[in-house]
């Protein structure tokens, strides 16, 4: 749950699948407050206000994610989302996109999400192309899926045999982790992975009995598929987060209660299971066992993680590269930074191959202020020199906080792009930046990070 904690970026995917992930009432209720704000004309969300393109996976996922944690979409807006989708099956809505040719596994995730509120029609699924051996693996068990809440008839009952018996046929068991193979590989595109479509498979099958013979292998490999303690996509760990408490309430029947003492050299510390919190333990001096006993009803998992603040030294590259320049727009004095000034940072980022769902993050000095909120005149001066891209090149959303510049690209092809911003130093004192990071949020695996010299602004 730290991954999800500190996750730091903000489209309405994210937001919901921390609610979801971290069991979070509360976030929730914001997530569903801000909700209308993200609802396009058709009837569909887009991962940021403003005038992004809407996506019918997006608005699939969100209420298929609802359905399947109990949780409440404010019926205004259920409304509007389950309509839009209808709307998009019967080819009433223009989807506006770079990636073109998933229009019909777009259609099998919102029949699958229609299902789950009882407004998928038969003659709708069935009229679609269905050589499912092509499918990729993530919308192969969203078929399954949907098939198991049609009403049965002999169409039915024979496409779902066969849906299953391909989804065994995938099903690959590598020592004790499980993957997929001889379909397509999962799509970026489609918000997938090969982590989500495991985690997928165990929430539906936990469903029926089709797989109960493979079930607990498929569980403990979706277990063993964490790195660092998560899952790699942000909706991963929402529905990893769902299939688990799913398979403990069907298979672990005692309610986890009591205390949990873990013990390492002299330290102890206990985790309260009515009052979660994080549980950590500093590093021995000395080579020490690890102890830990339970006290209490019900058999709770356990997952060890070693946690340690590391500097980087030098770029990282994997997919992409980032690098960054300051240059002076306003100073007191050349070649320092005093308070008042304003600086521009120019972003160079290159990429090695397309990818949808780009993210730019570069942090700012406590205090600093990032011009182009709109507020002032002033600004409007100051950012001449930024620069400029036509409309296919500019950031889908823009972030301006306190703290970080985040640009946020719906579609980042291969190649160099550059971006600007403008910031005013607005207090003095030597401060320390975290690293510059550009990121695919849907390939984590793809991202390339520097590091950032200390900054110095005088009086």
């Amino acid at each position: 749950k730290r991954y999800m904690q500190n996750y730091p970026f903000t489209c309405i995917e994210q937001k919901v699948s921390r609610a979801i992930a971290l069991e979070d009432d509360d976030l929730w209720g914001k997530a569903m407050n801000e909700l209308p704000n993200y609802i396009g004309s058709d009837g569909l969300l887009r991962f940021f206000p403003g005038n992004s393109c809407t996506q019918p996976g997006l608005t699939s996922y969100v209420l298929s994610i609802a359905n399947e944690a109990g949780y409440e979409i404010p019926e205004d807006s259920k409304s509007k989302l389950l309509d839009g989708l209808q709307s998009f099956l019967k080819g009433q809505t223009q989807i506006c996109s770079f990636l073109q040719g998933s229009g019909s596994l777009e259609k099998i995730a919102a029949l699958h999400t229609l299902s789950r509120y009882n407004r998928a029609e038969a003659d709708t699924a069935f009229a679609i192309d269905q050589d499912i051996t092509l499918w990729p693996t993530s919308t192969l068990i969203e078929w399954y899926g949907l098939l198991r809440r049609l009403p049965e008839d002999s169409r039915r009952n024979e496409k779902l045999t066969h849906a299953k018996n391909t989804i065994l046929s995938r099903l690959n068991f590598q020592g004790s982790v499980a993957g997929f193979s001889g379909g397509l590989e999962d799509l970026w595109w489609l918000m997938s992975s090969s982590d989500l479509s495991v985690l997928r498979l165990v929430a539906e099958a936990l469903e029926g009995n089709d797989f109960d013979t493979d079930l607990p292998r498929i569980v403990r490999s979706a277990i063993e598929r964490q790195k660092k303690g998560h899952w790699d996509l942000t909706i991963a760990n929402a529905w990893g987060v769902l299939a688990v408490r799913k398979f403990a309430e069907r298979f672990e029947r005692e309610r986890v209660s009591g205390e949990t003492i873990a013990t390492i050299a002299e330290e102890s510390r206990s985790y309260d299971w009515d009052a979660p919190s994080d549980l950590l333990l500093n590093w021995p001096l000395t080579p020490s066992p690890l102890q830990v006993i339970h006290k209490g009803s019900g058999a709770p998992w356990l997952t060890v993680q070693s946690v340690a603040a590391i500097a980087l030294k030098e770029s990282k590259r994997a997919g992409y590269s980032i690098s960054r320049k300051i240059t002076p727009v306003e100073t007191k004095t050349a070649g320092k930074f005093s308070l008042g000034d304003v600086l521009r940072v120019s972003l160079e980022v290159t990429s090695d191959a397309d990818r949808s769902w780009v993210v730019i993050s570069d942090p700012i000095p406590a205090g600093a202020s990032i011009l182009g909120a709109g507020l002032a005149r002033e600004s409007q001066l100051l950012r001449r020199g930024e620069e400029q891209q036509d409309y296919w090149d500019r950031p889908t959303f823009e972030e301006r906080s306190f703290e970080w510049f985040r640009a946020y690209f719906e579609y980042l092809p291969k190649g160099t792009r550059q971006i600007d911003f403008t910031m005013r130093l607005n207090s003095s004192g030597l401060f320390n930046l975290p690293n510059s990071r550009v990121e695919a949020m849907y390939s984590p695996e793809m991202f390339g990070e520097m590091p950032n010299l200390p900054i110095e602004v005088l009086k």
